[in-house]
């Protein structure tokens, strides 16, 4: 029995030396997992809040890379007009074989030689109107190009608060059904109790039915419209969201500077498709000075060295260094100067058209978006108002029913009606926060700073279960 308890121990100190092992090579495991994590790229996670959608996009949005792109090949253009007024240097040679055949001028001479030079020449530009002109225009494109990343950069950051706030108002949709559905449940149960009790009747019964099968369908359709609508988000972030927090309580705030005339006037400063448009009309006159330059001489310094070899009886050889000005004054191509400039001179007139257009879409919306963001505040506390009106209503409507004053398609009447007044007060709600971002979008001012802003207002937590998350 005593060796028998020493096997067994022995035993036992040898899988505990194993497991030792075991855990040592499963520490070591845990560790080099957790080193290599730390190298990849965070993800984010399932639930993400209004800041965190918004960097997502950034990343991935095709519209604000597509501006990106553009605006750095928009910037090859200055090199490009630089160039005509930098130092130019050019190399070349050839290799050819000719043959000569001389009768006349005394033995017949029929041979076949090879030609063959290089040169190298060097050419500075000294008078070029026509290049600074150019040079001109590419920079004024550039800043335009800038301009339209600006504003697609504004323009993504208004799609994801729509697209988020889209995502809270199809679940509140959601949620205000499933108050609905609890709501016609406890009439229909009322109904059958007070039928039960000979104090109701079968057609209460059946119109609380009715309702209430209607309500279940709503239901579906208002989750249809939850799962579409974060679909929706994902398709801008391209991350997977299953939940994001729902803005708590807030004093609806409207305008600040409470003055339309000083919102168009920031406006039509600060929007940058304005000064975009206006940067596209700078360059278009730029290139209207360009195609007039063209007209007017250009003067070179120019150097060279060429070498020419020319193998035949007897051998050829000669060597030119050659440095000087170079005038040229273009006289008549072909009526191509006086199109180009006529060309520019329309170009010009339609960007002028352009701009003023511009001016008058951003006036407009801006008058707009202040309206409805002055509108919104007091919307938002009617339709608050509404909702304690239309509880009010339900309660004593049912105090009615229950003394019989009242019929049980009244509580139904104001069932739907508290229904329509909560889900009217969510609308009003987001619409407002919306219009916020609207106005500043319309002026040109909003920024990081906004989602930022907007990001404190959220809820904090995690959803609870159930289908209305």
């Amino acid at each position: 029995m005593a060796a028998f308890r020493i096997v067994v121990s022995g035993l036992g100190r040898e899988l505990m030396a194993g497991i030792a092992v075991i855990n040592c090579r499963a520490l070591g495991i845990f560790i080099m997992a957790a080193g290599f994590a730390l190298l990849l790229p965070p993800v984010m996670s399932s639930a993400a809040d209004l800041e965190q959608c918004y960097r997502a996009a950034l990343a991935t949005d095709p519209v604000l890379a597509e501006a990106e792109a553009r605006f750095s090949a928009v910037k090859a253009a200055k090199p490009l007009a630089m160039s005509r007024l930098l130092p130019n240097l050019e190399a070349g040679a050839s290799v050819s074989e000719s043959n000569v055949y001389l009768k006349g001028l005394g033995p017949i001479v029929d041979d076949t030689y090879t030609v063959s030079s290089y040169s190298v020449t060097l050419s500075q530009a000294v008078i070029d109107i026509e290049a600074w002109s150019a040079l001109k225009a590419a920079d004024q494109e550039i800043k335009a190009a800038a301009a339209s990343v600006i504003a697609a950069r504004q323009d993504l950051l208004y799609r994801l608060v729509d697209t988020y706030l889209g995502v809270l108002r199809a679940r509140a949709d959601l949620k205000v059904a499933e108050s609905n559905e609890k709501l016609l449940e406890s009439a229909r149960e009322q109904a059958s109790a007070f039928l039960e009790h000979g104090t109701g009747d079968i057609v209460a019964v059946q119109e609380a039915e009715a309702r209430l099968d209607l309500a279940r369908a709503v239901i579906i359709k208002a989750r249809n419209r939850v799962e579409v609508s974060r679909r929706d988000l994902e398709r801008l972030t391209h991350e997977k969201i299953d939940y994001v927090p729902d803005f708590r309580q807030f004093e609806p705030t409207g305008p600040n500077p409470d003055n339309i005339d000083q919102w168009v006037e920031t406006a039509l400063e600060k929007q940058p498709l304005v000064r975009q448009a206006s940067l596209h009309l700078e360059a278009a006159e730029q290139e209207v000075q360009r195609t007039r330059h063209a007209h007017l001489p250009k003067l070179h310094i120019v150097a060279g060295n060429s070498y020419g070899m020319r193998v035949m009886r007897p051998e050829i050889r000669n060597r030119v260094w050659e440095a000087g000005f170079q005038l040229s004054v273009p006289l008549y191509l072909g009526g191509r100067l006086f199109a180009d400039t006529e060309k520019a001179v329309s170009m010009s007139e339609v960007n002028r058209q352009q701009l003023n257009s511009v001016k008058d879409q951003t006036k407009f919306e801006t008058q707009a978006a202040f309206l409805g963001l002055r509108d919104s505040v007091a919307a938002l506390d009617a339709a608050e108002q509404s909702v304690r009106s239309a509880q009010t209503s339900l309660e004593s409507t049912k105090k009615g029913y229950e003394v019989g004053t009242r019929t049980m398609v009244d509580v139904l009447d104001r069932i739907r009606d508290l229904q329509q007044a909560r889900r009217e007060c969510n609308l009003a709600r987001y619409y407002h926060i919306l219009a916020r971002i609207r106005l500043k979008r319309a002026s040109g001012t909003v920024s990081d700073q906004d989602i930022a802003s907007l990001n404190t207002l959220l809820q904090a937590g995690k959803p609870l279960k159930g289908s209305g998350k």
